[in-house]
């Protein structure tokens, strides 16, 4: 039987599986930034829309919370992305409640999270919730 180990090597990064091309230069959690943020509405008519967030290449994995507000201001859906896999991320919210024409109003804020003396908590320790640093947060509107 065989298993998974990660490698022993100390240069071994987990994000080069991600970022290919060595010329790339990822940035550190503070510089990391939004480069798109995109809502397409399904076309066979269904209250959803797929919802694209393109960021810049990154060191560490950030985190996205998505939330879409109708024309009278409502939250019609909320979602979260936990330590993004790569630097564009592709999702399809479902809209809540009855949905009506008109401009609707999404927002994105990308943020890490930062443990006390900059580590996750041991298995066993108390649990002490993180602090939550936005790096970036953008903000667009489609029409239904």
């Amino acid at each position: 039987m065989s298993t998974c180990q990660r490698p022993q090597d100390e240069n071994f990064n987990e994000l080069d599986i991600f970022f290919q091309d060595p010329n790339i230069e990822r940035l550190p959690p503070e510089e990391v930034r939004i480069e798109s943020f995109e809502m397409t509405p399904w076309p066979d008519g269904r209250p959803a829309v797929k919802v694209s967030v393109r960021v810049t290449p990154f060191q560490k994995r950030p985190s996205a919370e998505i939330q879409i507000t109708n024309p009278e201001g409502e939250t019609v859906a909320e979602s979260s992305i936990f330590g993004a896999m790569g630097p564009k991320s592709e999702i399809n919210m479902h809209l809540r409640g009855h949905v009506t024409p008109g401009e609707y109003t999404a927002r994105c804020t990308l943020f890490y999270e930062r443990y006390p003396e900059g580590e996750k908590p041991a298995p066993g320790d108390p649990y002490v919730p993180p602090e939550i640093m936005v790096v970036d947060e953008a903000r667009t509107t489609f029409h239904l």
